[in-house]
């Protein structure tokens, strides 16, 4: 229905063509009253797009301006670099680099939230982990080199190395880190600048550890929780069982390696039982054990007993050796209940490496940029390339290449080596 001033005229004008024209069908008189229409409101009605229409909804292109991937200084860059061959190599990469865009921006900084202000070292490191923790590589179809933009990665969960490292580059250059991009006879990877290698030493080593924490509680269920900058691998457990009148219990844990992966461990336990018990934490050397379970002279942790003792939530037992077990013993002549829930909290200790972080990193334009390589996998870190070593022991390691276009992703100011040395 048509609301607003001048319908009846325009109704009445259709009548009379349609009496003029003599039309009999249906079809005919609404096909005469549309045009009419238009006529008369032309511009105002909004027509809906036809099927093969390609407009969108306002929503739809929201989502599109949101995805839309362009280096504003695209077109100027191609003029700079007219008739360069070097530049035509590079040129398909700078095209999907997403700075600025707002998205990405928010992404990043959603994944550096807990980071200092200010620490580019805690913000490369934990974009990096971002990146090999969550994104799988994925090859191109054969025969042509698909270069995807950082949304299209996103969505599919993974690319090859030229995907990962436009990924890994826009996150950081989102967040006003300088990067490069360097490019390779057929591999990819990005460059970092400007960072202090002894704090990202710091940061990647504690995620690297973090990652193997991550390995080792994956076997057995349990989960890994980083707290006043310490790796924990917490062990929950809930027992029932029957302790006979005047005896002693001390349960089994399942724990696998974990006292051997830890140097301290905090206790949390919450017991219910029927009778009133004794509840102790103790050590776990045999000697002590045997003590506990055939006299009453064994040793204790202070502070981590309770006697008499019905029901008790959260009683916290800290900083014990990991091999300490939980024991418990039945004063009354009835037969107990008991009820144990339990949180062992292992402070991880992983085990000494054979050889110390290796940070590689390059000298561009007289800054000191630490190689990403977002290829390597979850057992990798910033500064960690798998290259081969040169023929000297006391020589640092070398990246042997035909050639190497180091280029910025922004400016798109490149230099072409013949072969790359990191230091």
């Amino acid at each position: 229905m048509i609301r607003g001033r001048g319908v009846l005229p325009v109704i009445v004008l259709v009548m009379f063509q349609a009496l003029n024209l003599n039309c009999d069908s249906l079809e005919e008189i609404n096909k005469t009253l549309n045009i009419a229409i238009n006529r008369r409101y032309r511009g105002r009605i909004s027509k809906s797009p036809a099927k093969g229409d390609q407009r969108y909804p306002r929503t739809q292109k929201r989502t599109l301006r949101r995805y839309n991937c362009s280096n504003p200084n695209l077109s100027k860059i191609d003029e700079m670099h007219r008739g360069d061959t070097t530049y035509r190599w590079i040129r398909p990469y700078l095209a999907k680099v997403c700075v600025p865009n707002r998205y990405l921006r928010l992404k990043a900084g959603r994944i550096v939230r807990d980071c200092p202000d200010g620490d580019r070292e805690c913000m490369v490191n934990a974009i990096y982990r971002y990146i090999v923790e969550n994104y799988r590589y994925r090859s191109d179809p054969r025969p042509d080199d698909f270069i995807q933009s950082p949304f299209t990665t996103m969505r599919m969960g993974g690319g090859d190395c030229e995907d990962l490292s436009i990924l890994l580059v826009s996150l950081l250059e989102n967040i006003g880190i300088r990067t490069y991009l360097v490019l390779i006879p057929g591999h990819m990877f990005a460059l970092a600048c400007d960072l202090n290698l002894k704090r990202l030493t710091a940061y990647a080593r504690f995620s690297f550890a973090e990652m193997r924490a991550k390995e080792t509680a994956r076997s057995l269920g349990d989960t890994v929780i980083v707290k006043d900058n310490r790796i924990y691998i917490v062990h929950k457990r809930r027992m029932k069982f029957l302790v006979r009148g005047g005896s002693k219990v001390i349960p089994t844990l399942n724990v696998g390696d974990l006292p051997k992966v830890s140097s301290r461990m905090d206790v949390i336990y919450s017991v219910k039982s029927n009778l009133p018990i004794n509840i102790f934490v103790i050590p776990g050397d045999r000697e002590n054990l045997y003590r506990f379970l055939n006299s009453d002279y064994f040793s204790i942790w202070t502070g981590c007993y309770d006697y008499g003792v019905s029901e008790i939530n959260g009683r916290r037992c800290l900083n014990v050796l990991p091999s300490s077990v939980i024991a418990i013993a039945n004063p009354n002549l009835s037969d107990a209940i008991v009820e144990v829930s339990l949180e062992l909290w292992y402070s991880y200790a992983p085990p000494k490496q054979s050889s110390p972080l290796n940070v590689r990193y390059l000298n561009v334009a007289g800054s000191v940029c630490v190689v990403l390589d977002p290829t390597t996998g979850k057992v990798s870190y910033p500064g960690y390339y798998p290259a081969p070593l040169s023929p000297s022991k006391n020589a640092p390691p070398v990246m042997l290449h035909e050639w190497a276009i180091v280029f910025d992703p922004i400016t798109g100011q490149y230099i072409r080596y013949g072969a790359m040395l990191p230091y």
